[in-house]
């Protein structure tokens, strides 16, 4: 009689292959030795409002970012960066820009959390961390986003849509521009204080024709106020042409401010057609040519 054993032997193999299989590498839940994460705000970010992301891999070994979001209670809700997956290379540090979500001026902490999926040598993870506010801005930005909100609930605050102003003025050459304060109708009222200087551009006291950092402006506006455009004159701070053409911020104005909740500091920009006109104006004025 001839027996036949290979089923069986085959039902006992795979019985042990299901034993003995490897078992899979849990997933990490904190950064790797060496990963850092900071965040910070460039000149050109504030102007966009962008945030940088900076991830420094100091470990031995690349890091791939799979995903990466930013969340602060300061917002009303997080944000992520599109572009990935992304290596990080040891010794490297690369920053991620990404969208600041509108402010939710009702939280009272502010405290930041970036949300990191990513993979080392073949280790997953998600990590969430509370970031290094590299520069201390996250409340500057706070303050100023909830300073905005505020403001423009009670009036609509911006530069004339018009061709910039050129004349002369106490026998200069000047530009003009037209602060515009136009009520909403909600109640509540704001106070404007003064408008001050820009690093690329003098205001002139109306009075005297001199070049000053600030010009009050005293302006009480509530639901009841009619339209108010204020005319301000500008002359040029520097003429060191490189460091205009590198500039970022000469054409957002500072204005004082008082709300029902805050007081702060506005910065009012240019539109890109005015932008182009000041530096024009300059070009004029500083005689590049």
């Amino acid at each position: 009689m001839r027996w036949s054993f290979a089923p069986t032997a085959a039902l006992l193999v795979l019985g042990i292959a299901g034993c003995t299989g490897v078992p899979m590498t849990p997933a990490l839940t904190t950064l790797p030795e060496g990963v850092s994460v900071d965040v910070y705000q460039t000149r050109l970010d504030y102007s966009e409002r962008q945030l940088e992301i900076s991830i420094t891999n100091e470990s031995q070994t690349d890091v791939v970012i799979t995903h990466l979001e930013f969340a602060s209670p300061a917002f009303v809700s997080a944000v992520s960066y599109g572009r990935l997956p992304t290596t990080i290379a040891a010794g490297r540090t690369i920053d991620f820009r990404v969208d600041l979500a509108a402010p939710d001026c009702t939280a009272n902490d502010p405290t930041p959390t970036v949300t990191i999926e990513f993979d080392q040598h073949g280790q997953a993870g998600t990590a969430n961390v509370e970031p290094v506010d590299r520069l201390g801005q996250l409340p500057r930005i706070m303050t100023a986003d909830c300073l905005a909100s505020d403001a423009a609930q009670i009036a609509r605050i911006g530069f004339a849509d018009v061709p910039l102003g050129r004349t002369s003025f106490a026998g200069r050459d000047v530009a003009e521009l037209y602060l515009e304060v136009e009520p909403t109708g909600a109640a509540g009222s704001i106070t404007l204080h003064a408008i001050e200087d820009t690093v690329l551009l003098f205001v002139l006291d109306p009075a005297t024709g001199t070049a000053i950092e600030s010009i009050p402006l005293d302006l009480e506006i509530d639901a009841t106020s009619e339209k108010r455009t204020v005319t301000v004159t500008l002359v040029p701070s520097r003429c060191d042409q490189h460091s205009v053409a590198e500039d970022k911020r000469g054409t957002f104005f500072p204005v004082t401010v008082t709300t029902p909740r805050r007081e702060g500091t506005l910065f009012i920009a240019t539109g890109e057609r005015l932008r182009g006109e000041i530096f024009d104006f300059l070009a004029d004025s500083c005689g590049w040519g």
